[in-house]
């Protein structure tokens, strides 16, 4: 087995690793956590939780077995700290994705969406890409991405008529403490979709639900004959 590398650290630069770190050998008071990230040594392994600007993000990291203490989380989850995006951002999607899918030979297609937390208020942007049936090459505005008020908050993508489940090359392009979504089979009266949030590996990642962050929940959509006409 190939022996991890640590990097070296100078004595300023482990007291800026110490200001975005906390560690406890007991899950805190997740209310009072003021360190973007906080490291977790519980019985089952090593647990890591990250605050930004979008939600918390708690996922184990490595699964052993350390003696002696408590075991207090259990599953990966995630909490949003913003309002809930409107339902009908999925419609407007699913329509774009249908299009893109009819119109230029089954390929795949990607939308981001973002909060403005001056204004409060959500948009989509659909980002300059190329385009083919297994991959979406996308570049963000700019403006967009470096105006201080704006955060990205999903990424969505169409798997055109496959199922809804992320692929290797998915789990490689997904970077950053964020909600990734994928739309499948959007030939269909009511496409299929899957959501995690999080950076790292598969496992690492959280799988969510449609009301973690939209205000329709996973059953809602399901009982839908019809995604509504998008506006």
């Amino acid at each position: 087995m190939k022996e991890e590398k640590i990097p070296p650290v100078t004595s300023l630069g482990l007291q800026l690793e110490k200001a975005r770190v906390g560690h406890f050998l007991d899950v805190p008071d997740l209310e009072k956590l003021t360190k973007p990230n906080s490291i977790i040594f519980q019985r089952d392994g090593i647990w890591e939780i990250r605050k930004n600007r979008i939600g918390q993000f708690i996922s184990k990291q490595t699964p052993t077995f350390i003696p002696g203490l408590e075991q207090k989380l259990t599953v990966n989850q995630f909490s949003l700290s913003i309002s809930l995006a409107p339902k009908e951002f999925l419609f407007q999607i699913s329509h774009f994705f249908k299009v893109v899918m009819e119109k230029m030979n089954h390929s795949e297609a990607l939308v981001y969406g973002y909060f403005n937390t001056k204004t409060k208020e959500w948009f989509l942007d659909i980002p300059k890409q190329e385009v083919t049936g297994g991959h979406v090459h996308a570049i963000p505005d700019k403006d967009i991405e470096t105006n201080p008020d704006i955060m990205r908050v999903f990424d969505i993508h169409s798997h055109n008529t496959m199922p809804a489940i992320f692929s290797g090359t998915d789990d490689a392009d997904e970077l950053g403490d964020k909600i990734f979504m994928v739309m499948g089979r959007v030939d269909k009266p009511i496409p299929d979709i899957s959501l995690r949030a999080g950076k790292g590996t598969r496992d690492q990642k959280i799988q969510i639900n449609l009301e973690h962050i939209f205000n329709i929940s996973n059953e809602e959509y399901m009982k839908l004959e019809t995604l509504p006409v998008a506006n």
